[in-house]
């Protein structure tokens, strides 16, 4: 996770992510407790954003999450 805020977050990813994709989240410590997101775009190799994605959260949660 490098940002996160009630709307989406800015994700890291070893596993190659496309836009378009679905995909939940899995809070680390309560593996229960998953966000259901959208993936809006993803770096590109020519770019320093390699690697990561930027996300959509399907259901926002209730709580305040940004940092």
């Amino acid at each position: 996770m490098v940002d996160i805020s009630s709307d989406g977050a800015k994700v890291e990813a070893r596993t190659p992510l496309k836009p378009g994709q679905t995909l939940n989240l899995v809070h680390p410590e309560d593996p229960s407790s998953t966000l259901r997101c959208f993936v809006v775009w993803t770096g590109d190799v020519a770019t320093d954003g390699d690697g990561r994605a930027g996300l959509e959260f399907l259901d926002p949660p209730d709580c305040n999450l940004e940092n």
